[in-house]
């Protein structure tokens, strides 16, 4: 099953992978970057615990996993080394680059098949392609070879699964999409700019965290909103013009934050770039390179929901779904009781679970394993009645429809007919 993942704020990575973790907008899980500052608290904050524990409330996916019984493994993901309600996951591995993907599929079979502890939540967060999107474009022969690997190492995950006859659920995300910028686009801001001594500059392209010294605040804002009327490719605000549609309004965004329109970035980007992801780019050698972090507005930003197993439909591309509303699914499958309050909801994503929405829910495994059959050889009845179709020996063609893996009582009661009883 294919769709489109749709955020509602700007589209930064680790946005949206505590978003799809928690279920709530930034303004409330606070980790709007790795890079950022806190003006409430006056404290500059890199990758840290405080980062990731701006709300107490908080409590991630995997940590209500453990507490709901459950066993959870978290590889590489951010945020799950460290502990929330005096909680940790009971198998972790902190990000790293040194570890190649098979050995990361391997890890995460590892926990699934563990004889002692199996996991029945597995988390992992691969920076590939984006790593190579950022240093080459995302329409590079770089991206494209680095998106094979991944693909491969997906494929390589399934046949393990299949070989020990693992009937489980698999969700393939990407927390957003990408674009591509020319050096001809990059913005300098401090050509604009009083003397540096006046503001520092937090978090990265395409979204920069203004923070003027005491006393500069209208002397910078002023600079800033004359240079992006001049310049017209990026947008300034402070506190009381932020777009509300963001859900991003805390003490960790402004007071004056740059937002770059899409294609377009600041000079800030190749140092952010090679402190993020290495290689050799420098100002001189820049082609093409890839950002994302723009308005969500930009369907370039939108990514991918792949997902297969017994929860989920037959194979369909359709539609969007939210990267807000991905707790809560993700809280039904895992039959998390007391899920905390969040912004998303499940009825927004229920399009995408195996459901018979005209009869009730299926009340067992045995069961839910009889209308896949059902549903499989009504599939393969269709095709040999089209062949004959296409052959010119029927005069009408069959589909797929929501009574496909009803069986013949089923049908019955749906349809309001009655079925002979067997003589």
């Amino acid at each position: 099953m294919g769709w489109d993942t749709n955020v509602e704020h700007i589209s930064s990575g680790n946005l949206e992978i505590i978003e799809q973790t928690t279920g709530l907008y930034p303004e409330y899980h606070g980790v709007l970057g790795s890079k950022l500052f806190d003006w409430k608290t006056q404290k500059e904050l890199n990758y840290s615990e405080e980062l990731f524990k701006f709300n107490k409330d908080v409590v991630p996916l995997w940590t209500l996993n453990e507490i709901n019984g459950g066993t959870s493994g978290c590889l590489m993901w951010p945020g799950s080394e460290f502990a929330y309600k005096n909680v940790t996951c009971s198998y972790t591995i902190r990000y790293q680059t040194g570890k190649s993907l098979y050995e990361l599929a391997n890890i995460a079979f590892e926990w699934l098949t563990n004889g002692k502890r199996p996991a029945n939540l597995v988390m992992m967060y691969i920076n590939q392609p984006d790593r190579a999107g950022h240093l080459h474009g995302f329409a590079s022969n770089k991206y494209m070879e680095q998106l094979r690997k991944v693909d491969d190492m997906a494929s390589y995950l399934h046949r393990l699964l299949t070989s020990q006859s693992m009937n489980i659920d698999i969700v393939h995300i990407s927390d957003h999409g990408m674009t591509s910028v020319t050096k001809a686009r990059i913005i300098d801001l401090e050509k604009a700019m009083p003397s540096k001594g006046n503001y520092r500059i937090y978090s990265s392209t395409p979204v920069l965290q203004i923070v003027p010294e005491e006393g500069k605040f209208n002397t910078v804002l002023k600079k800033l909103q004359e240079f992006a009327n001049s310049n017209e490719h990026f947008a300034v605000y402070d506190t009381k013009t932020f777009p509300g549609r963001w859900h991003c309004n805390n003490s960790r965004i402004g007071p004056i934050t740059v937002v770059a329109n899409l294609g377009y970035a600041f000079q800030d980007v190749v140092t952010n770039i090679v402190e993020i992801c290495g290689g050799n780019l420098t100002s001189a050698n820049i082609s093409d390179i890839g950002i994302h972090g723009y308005d969500n507005v930009y369907k370039e930003m939108d990514g991918i929901f792949l997902a297969s197993g017994p929860s989920f439909g037959p194979a369909k591309i359709a539609g969007r779904v939210k990267i807000i509303d991905l707790f809560d699914l993700f809280c039904h499958i895992l039959e998390i009781e007391n899920i905390p309050k969040s912004n998303g909801s499940i009825e927004g994503i229920t399009s995408v679970l195996f459901e018979r929405n005209q009869l009730e829910s299926i009340a067992n495994a045995a069961d839910e394993q009889q209308h896949r059959e059902i549903y499989v050889a009504t599939k393969a009845k269709i095709a040999e009645h089209n062949a004959k179709y296409e052959a010119g020996q029927v005069t009408y063609s069959m589909g797929i429809n929501h009574f496909a893996d009803l069986t013949e009582e089923e049908r019955g009661r749906y349809l309001g007919c009655r079925v002979p009883e067997s003589k």
